[in-house]
């Protein structure tokens, strides 16, 4: 369970939200995970609407970047879709 929990956290912080792609992504308009051996459970959370991708390359295709780094903040936006956290107007700043 520990082992699946780790994996889906680790897939989870590649993931940012995209304010370039203007209708929701489904899984499989990536083309960069159909070999990734993560597909699965990066499918899973897209599917859950926990990540979004990284946007769009070049050519127009939709990325996802599995071996890419990721920020506190692209961390903590998976962990607010994930948990479904509101904070409503409370300031923290």
């Amino acid at each position: 369970m520990s082992k699946i929990l780790t994996v889906m956290l680790g897939i989870l912080f590649v993931l940012t939200s995209s304010s370039a792609a203007s209708a929701r992504l489904q899984p499989g308009d990536f083309t960069d995970i159909q070999e990734h051996w993560g597909k699965t459970a990066i499918n899973e959370a897209l599917a859950q609407g926990w990540m979004q991708g990284m946007g769009a390359n070049s050519q127009g295709y939709h990325i996802f970047a599995p071996q890419g780094t990721v920020t506190r903040a692209q961390a903590a936006a998976v962990l607010v879709r994930m948990f479904d956290l509101d904070y409503g107007d409370k300031q923290f700043f």
